[in-house]
């Protein structure tokens, strides 16, 4: 039954106020559920109470005081600094949830606004998906630079991040591994399939090379052409998939037991290898997809929430990623 006039504004606070709340948890879920990268940095995604910065730990050298010796001879006990920070700045996203008087009024039964606030409530949850996916392949300088960093930025070879510049000769841990597989083959060489499956080889390369015994990469994405190029080239082979990636809903194939998922938002032609040890998203305690309280602004006929999220992408181990470019030539 349709509420009274009196009764409209009433109720539609009371379920605005509660409904979203409630949600939250299964809407940030559906979030990063719904593509491999963002289900991969959920994985790992740490929280912090505050701070000017989000302040990562990094290792860039070994201990100088590990070494042999015999008998009572003096063992080292230098003070060489091994273990630094760096700082990322925070990002914010908002999105809102917002119904107006009109539509207030005219879904005033009961059903009707529950109905109305779900579609609403999944309209965002869609908005921030495509939103932070996208951000999440950048490289941070989107919307005047307002864009959180995303693996545009952490895995590279050049430029600088959080402050380190990746030029300068004593940086080079700072770098990621970064292969342009068009220059490196040339537009003549096989590429996918065959007996010399030059796109394999450098696969196993750039696996090594982001890895260090046990640690390894435990994503490997790329666009959709990419992906089924290399699954027809390995048609003949015994292919496995990860349980854990199927189970999350995503069509996966394995390459030295990582899973190797799609992502339409990927960069074309491209495939990185990520480690999600080493690639987090942070995000404030106080604002990871928080809903605010709720918001009737006295100059406009409406009522609504915001949902805040503050954090980033960071990386303390850029040498532990990488990518693949330009993975296409004119024998694709």
């Amino acid at each position: 039954m349709p509420l009274r006039h009196d009764q409209i504004t009433t109720t539609w606070t009371e379920l605005l106020a509660t409904t979203l709340r409630k949600y939250r948890e299964k809407l940030v879920d559906n979030i990063f559920k719904s593509t491999p990268l963002l289900w991969e940095l959920e994985k790992s995604k740490d929280k912090e109470e505050g701070g000017h910065n989000i302040v990562v730990q990094i290792e860039y050298d070994e201990n100088p005081n590990v070494m042999t010796y015999e008998g009572s001879e003096e063992l080292s006990m230098d003070e060489e600094e091994i273990v630094s920070a760096v700082e990322y700045p925070w990002k914010n996203l908002a999105g809102s949830v917002v119904i107006n008087g009109p539509d207030r009024r005219k879904n005033s039964g009961k059903l009707a606004m529950i109905n109305l606030l779900k579609a609403r409530i999944n309209n965002c949850e869609k908005s921030l998906r495509k939103k932070l996916n996208s951000m999440f392949y950048g490289d941070g300088t989107g919307n005047s630079g307002k864009d959180f960093l995303g693996l545009g930025a952490i895995i590279d070879n050049s430029g600088t991040l959080a402050g380190i510049d990746r030029s300068e000769s004593g940086n080079s841990f700072w770098r990621a591994n970064v292969v342009n597989v068009g220059t490196e083959l040339g537009a003549a060489d096989p590429v996918w399939g065959g007996d010399d499956d030059n796109m394999i080889k450098l696969m196993i390369n750039m696996f090594y090379r982001c890895s260090d015994g046990n640690d390894k990469p435990t994503m490997l994405i790329t666009d959709q052409e990419i992906f089924e190029l290399y699954e027809n080239s390995q048609a003949p082979k015994m292919r496995y998939q990860s349980n854990a990636v199927a189970d999350a809903g995503f069509i996966n194939i394995t390459f030295k037991n990582t899973p190797i998922v799609y992502d339409e938002d990927c960069d074309e032609a491209t495939m990185f290898f990520l480690n999600s040890d080493y690639c987090r998203m942070f995000t404030h305690t106080q604002a990871d997809f928080t809903p605010t309280p709720l918001l009737k602004p006295f100059n406009r006929d409406m009522v609504g929430q915001h949902l805040l999220t503050m954090g980033n992408l960071t990386t303390s181990q850029p040498r532990r990623l990488g990518k693949l470019v330009n993975m296409k030539n004119e024998e694709s």
